[in-house]
């Protein structure tokens, strides 16, 4: 009886030793798939490549014996502005372009869309400016979108569609553009069927602007860009978001 009770207490001893062991490289493995997932989201990655590259090509007992190495530091977390729940959908864009411009290579350096950085950038802003529309808030919001024009979702670049217009659901990839220049004029005749009773000054290019200005008038207008939650995204922190991007490229030297 003593020695099975040795027995017993040396193969728990083992069991406990070897779920150490192979529990490790477990949760780097799941590390490393956090970050995946977070690539995958709109949202901006300061992550060093080089260190991200080698730390895949390790082996399992590599990663763990060397994880304080590879560790993923958290991202800098950035204040929203003070009320910006009652930042409005119209006025001035308040970012220079030149820095949206800088902002957006920094972030994306190549683009998957027929448009370099600085055209896409001013067609948001003249655009924009056209419908008395912030240029600099709607631009962030398309890079939420789109994942900064990397397009990881339904939607697909030659689309042009810049704000997941006519998307209702997984696998409907909806409206299609001509050119990026008609499918910003799209998202912004969007936000203006979304926040008021106006027609647009240049022709109609959203499909569902009448449906949608029809269907505000009812329910009423959304004004700012906090309303937008739940109702332009079922995410309920979606101008969280935008904001936060708002405020990154507002950090930007150029």
């Amino acid at each position: 009886m003593y020695n099975l009770k040795k027995i017993f207490v040396a193969f728990c001893l083992f069991c406990s030793v070897n779920h150490l062991v192979f529990a490790t490289p477990s949760s780097v493995d799941y590390v490393e798939e956090s970050v995946t997932q977070e690539l995958n989201k709109n949202s901006i990655h300061e992550i060093n490549e080089e260190k991200m590259d080698n730390y895949r090509e390790q082996k399992p007992f590599q990663r763990a014996k060397n994880k304080e190495k590879t560790k993923i530091l958290p991202q800098k977390k950035h204040k929203l502005p003070v009320n910006y729940q009652k930042i409005s959908i119209f006025g001035t864009a308040m970012i220079p372009e030149k820095q949206a411009v800088a902002f957006l290579k920094k972030v994306a350096p190549k683009l998957k869309i027929k448009a370099s950085h600085e055209e896409i950038v001013r067609y948001y802003y003249e655009e924009s400016a056209q419908e008395g529309i912030r240029g600099d808030i709607a631009f962030c919001q398309a890079l939420l979108e789109t994942g900064f024009f990397q397009f990881r979702g339904t939607v697909q670049p030659m689309q042009n569609n810049f704000c997941g217009l006519g998307t209702t659901g997984s696998g409907v990839k909806g409206a299609k553009f001509k050119t990026p220049r008609v499918g910003v004029r799209a998202h912004i005749q969007h936000l203006l069927a979304y926040a008021s009773d106006k027609r647009p000054k240049s022709t109609i290019v959203d499909p569902r602007f009448d449906l949608v200005q029809k269907m505000r008038k009812t329910r009423g207008y959304l004004t700012t860009w906090h309303s937008l939650n739940g109702n332009w995204a079922m995410s309920p922190g979606y101008s969280e978001k935008i904001f936060m991007l708002h405020n990154k490229m507002s950090e930007t030297i150029f």
